[in-house]
């Protein structure tokens, strides 16, 4: 069977857009919790993730004439910078929630200075 390129692309536009569904619902909420660090770093990963599939499926299923060559690359220089964040934003959630659960008090807010430290940031 010959799969014409967009029925390959339809799972990764379903998923954005329901990733994005659920940022925009966590981000508009009042509730205190989505406001926790976690949930910070949840979001920051979320928006690379998102970027780095639109920049893909711009410079993957785009035909770019040599005028215009420059737009294929920035699309995947967009595409590497949003997989690189997401890439790092998920370590640091890895490393949060171990200083989360290592902790004795189960604080989600004392972790962001200790981080910073880690990383030298």
């Amino acid at each position: 069977l010959a799969m014409v390129w967009y029925m390959e692309q339809i799972p990764d536009f379903l998923l954005t857009i329901g990733y994005a569904y659920l940022l925009i619902r966590i981000r508009s909420s009042g509730d205190k919790y989505f406001s926790t660090p976690f949930f910070l770093f949840f979001f920051t990963t979320g928006v690379c993730g998102i970027i780095s599939v639109v920049s893909h499926v711009t410079a993957a299923r785009i035909v770019y004439y040599p005028q215009t060559v420059i737009l294929h690359t920035l699309s995947w220089v967009v595409n590497h910078m949003g997989a690189l964040g997401s890439t790092i934003g998920k370590a640091i959630i890895v490393m949060h929630r171990y200083l989360v659960l290592s902790s004795e008090d189960v604080n989600e807010d004392v972790s962001i200075y200790v981080l910073c430290l880690l990383l030298e940031l």
